[in-house]
Parts: C-alpha cells; sequence; structure tokens
C-alpha cells in the first residue's frame, strides 16, 4: 500500500501516521525514564533533573539542554545534558534570554543559527529555545535548548 494514500482519519498518509506514532513512542518513553529514576530514587533531585535534561535533548533534537532553578534574583543550575559547557548561575534580568522568558513567564525562540555537530563538516541549523517552568502561580525554573 503506498504511503501517500489518505486514510479515513482526516486525510492524512499513512507516513504522517507511522511519524505520529513513532513520536508519541518516544515521548512515552522517555516519561518512561524519567519516572523510572524518580522511582528508584525519590530524593535524589539532581538524577532526576539529569534524566529530564536528556530526554528534552532526545526529544527535541537538541544539541544541548540545560535546566535552571530561580533562587531569588539568579537563575541556578541543576542539570546539563550535552557538550556546550553551561554557565553556571545568571542573573534574574530582562538583559539574559533565559532570565526574560522566566520573568515574562513565556517560550522564547531565537531566529536559527548555524551549529557544529559532532565535527565541522557536518553542520545544522538550530533554533535556541528557552522554555519557563511554572509551578502554581510562581517559575520555579528554566529549560533551555539548543
Amino acid at each position: 500500500m503506498p504511503s501517500e494514500v489518505s486514510t479515513a482519519s482526516g486525510g492524512q498518509s499513512v507516513e504522517e501516521l507511522r511519524q505520529e506514532l513513532a513520536e508519541a513512542r518516544e515521548q512515552q518513553a522517555a516519561t518512561a525514564e524519567v519516572l523510572r529514576v524518580i522511582s528508584s530514587s525519590p530524593m535524589e533531585l539532581q538524577g532526576v533533573f539529569a534524566a529530564i535534561a536528556a530526554s528534552a535533548a532526545r526529544l527535541c533534537d537538541a544539541y544541548d539542554v540545560v535546566i535552571r532553578q530561580v533562587d531569588g534574583d539568579s537563575l541556578v543550575l541543576v542539570a546539563h545534558h550535552g557538550r556546550i559547557p553551561p554557565t553556571g548561575t545568571l542573573p534574574l534580568m530582562r538583559g539574559v534570554l533565559t532570565a526574560r522568558a522566566a520573568l515574562d513567564r513565556r517560550t522564547i525562540q531565537v531566529g536559527n543559527r548555524r551549529c557544529p555537530e559532532r565535527s565541522r563538516r557536518n553542520v545544522r541549523s538550530v533554533t535556541p529555545t528557552a522554555a519557563p517552568a511554572p509551578v502554581g502561580g510562581t517559575v520555579a525554573g528554566q529549560i533551555d535548548q539548543l
């Protein structure tokens, strides 16, 4: 059966449905991994944050992921996954992209950038993104991906 054949579910091709199913399975696997880490050591938050960063990198096809926690007037590094050395603590001020996303309580994406991946010959385009992690009426932290 050709993959261009429309289905009864609204005109999506079989290939599009397969892609959606693969993405849903990948999200379920990432969720299961984070839950496994939480259940194996519920008091060890560093391991949980590390698992979340690794899952976010895999799901977003990100080169690098950083998770920060709001601590007063600063964003403190709590987890990192990737090869780019992260900055430890950042000031919570609008001049810093990550902080601006937390202060405005909205996701911010910066236009595409070129980013080396594994070697200088293999270069891909990336969209840096900063997303706040709201808890109740406040922002508890921040997840950034490149």
